[in-house]
């Protein structure tokens, strides 16, 4: 995928407000791709499920969560949430990868949620169980994306 090799991908904020005061409390983290100099292409809505299919998708979720990791320690106050591929989730290869990097990044981890896809989680308990015992035990908030 040119965009990782590139580094050409950046990320968007958007926010999560608190009902009661109508304030950002924290901001999902959305990948967004430059603008397409032609036609044929994918918008980063159409390269996540052909990332999945392809088997890529962890290469996706490493750079997605370095970026992360970096805005949270240049800004302090900041809390953010990362979608996880789904199928991701089941790989216990990439699962160690990311907890890897979450350990070495213990001073940012408090202000981290991974959001887990609704369907991703539910079509394997024991699996998706497992990774967000793992996640919390890191010191990682998990939220289920989607859910209802």
């Amino acid at each position: 995928m040119k965009f990782l090799r590139e580094e050409s991908f950046r990320l968007a904020y958007q926010p999560i407000l608190d009902a009661q005061t109508g304030q950002p409390t924290m901001y999902e983290v959305l990948l967004r791709l430059p603008e397409p100099d032609d036609q044929d292409a994918l918008s980063a809505a159409e390269i996540i499920p052909l990332a999945e299919r392809l088997g890529l998708a962890h290469l996706i979720d490493r750079a997605v969560l370095q970026l992360i990791i970096q805005a949270l320690q240049e800004n302090p106050d900041l809390r953010l949430n990362m979608n996880v591929s789904s199928t991701t989730i089941g790989d216990a290869f990439w699962q160690d990868q990311l907890l890897e990097v979450l350990n070495s990044n213990k001073d940012v981890t408090g202000r981290l949620t991974m959001e887990l896809n609704e369907n991703a989680t539910l079509a394997n308990l024991k699996t998706a169980r497992r990774f967000i015992e793992r996640l919390r035990s890191a010191g990682i908030s998990v939220a289920i994306d989607h859910f209802g």
